[in-house]
């Protein structure tokens, strides 16, 4: 409980002070970091490991193909400033199972970045087999559910009333995040799923 607790709690970091991601043996600390576009992020890695990105395909398939264009930092001090919304995954290419995280870059509208844009629900909480989303149609939103890893175990397109099988997911606390047309978290809320 105390891991997801410090997971949702970087989770809703925001603002554009800068932030540091650090090697800690096998893992990335934190993992899963939000930040708004110009936010500036400082890796501290140390030998043998390294920070690479790759895409979501490579990412998900624990690969070690580093993304074309995206950063790739060795051992010392790196900085990284996006400039484009979206998540970025990266992981250690010597380490691939082990050594993965996130970088969540949302858009700095100004306005507080938690602010509700749909309505939002999932019941049951905690759920076995199934769970309901309503959320606003036709807008493109998406529902992606992460595990305290800070992995992706699920997407779904929502359509307004949508109930998601969840029975493969294995028992345990996530993040179910609400994501807009152009990928940007507008609205998180905590999933429990029991058997």
């Amino acid at each position: 409980m105390k891991q997801l607790a410090t997971v949702l709690l970087v989770a809703t970091t925001f603002g554009t002070q800068a932030q540091t991601i650090t090697q800690s043996g096998f893992s990335f600390s934190p993992n899963l970091l939000t930040v708004t576009v110009g936010t500036t992020i400082t890796f501290t890695i140390g030998s043998p490991h390294n920070a690479t990105q790759v895409s979501e395909a490579v990412w998900n398939a624990n690969g070690t193909t580093p993304l074309p264009g995206g950063f790739l930092f060795s051992a010392g001090t790196h900085q990284f400033t996006p400039t484009v919304p979206g998540t970025y995954y990266y992981l250690c290419t010597v380490h691939p199972s082990m050594m993965t995280g996130q970088i969540i870059v949302e858009t700095n509208t100004g306005v507080g970045q938690n602010a509700v844009v749909a309505p939002f629900a999932l019941f049951p909480n905690p759920a076995k087999d199934e769970v309901t989303v309503t959320a606003a149609t036709g807008q493109g939103f998406l529902l992606s559910i992460v595990d305290v890893r800070g992995r992706e175990v699920m997407r779904a397109a929502l359509s307004g009333n949508d109930r998601l099988d969840v029975d493969k997911l294995p028992e345990g606390n996530y993040t179910a995040l609400l994501l807009d047309a152009q990928g940007i978290i507008r609205e998180r809320k905590q999933l429990a799923i029991v058997r």
